[in-house]
């Protein structure tokens, strides 16, 4: 059953992501793909990709949570976080999946092959979008802990303020904090 807790924005980071790489698992005419990146080959299936884009937007999804349990949540910069993330995981996974196949033996190849330079782009653009989903991710972290931070600090003077030792009353008189229960039996009063 959904209720108002279960239905928020922030569970797109997840549901999305997860729903898009099944679906193109089952629909892209490959099963893995090639990351080139930095000289080297990197092969990919869509569950290792799933993986590790969940990973990356755990600790974000967890400050969303915290962040809208301590009120502190401000829609704006939220959306403004939900949805390039997802976007840019669209993206990365539809240029991969649906990008034109190719051999790594032609980058070796004497001749430049059309269809590998083509494939370059592709990557290349694929490559830099991961790098600027780690940077929004990154910036939200910042943020999010910056928060965070702010409402400890808030908390902590607070309580500083509710509790002060060396507050005393106009009316008392600080002598020796010990003196100050002690018991000074009242002079007697004159018999008439």
């Amino acid at each position: 059953m959904y209720t108002t807790q279960n239905v928020r924005g922030e569970h797109l980071l997840w549901l999305t992501p997860i729903l898009y790489i099944c679906l193109t698992s089952i629909n892209a005419p490959i099963q893995n793909f090639i990351v080139f990146n930095e000289g080297n080959f990197y092969l990919f299936n869509f569950s290792l990709a799933l993986v590790i884009f969940l990973l990356i937007i755990a600790l974000p999804f967890y400050i969303h949570i915290y962040l809208r349990k301590q009120d502190l949540r401000n829609i704006v910069i939220s959306w403004v976080h939900i949805v390039p993330t997802l976007l840019i995981i669209l993206a990365i996974i539809s240029i991969y999946a649906y990008a034109p196949p190719i051999e790594i033996s032609w980058k070796n190849a004497p001749l430049s092959n059309p269809f590998f330079l083509q494939w370059q782009i592709y990557n290349k653009v694929a490559t830099t979008l991961f790098e600027v989903l780690i940077v929004i991710q990154t910036i939200y972290i910042i943020y999010g802990l910056s928060k965070i931070n702010q409402l400890r600090i808030e908390q902590y003077r607070n309580n500083v303020s509710e509790f002060d030792p060396y507050s005393f009353e106009e009316s008392e008189v600080m002598i020796h904090p010990s003196y100050k229960y002690t018991w000074i039996p009242k002079p007697a009063e004159p018999i008439n």
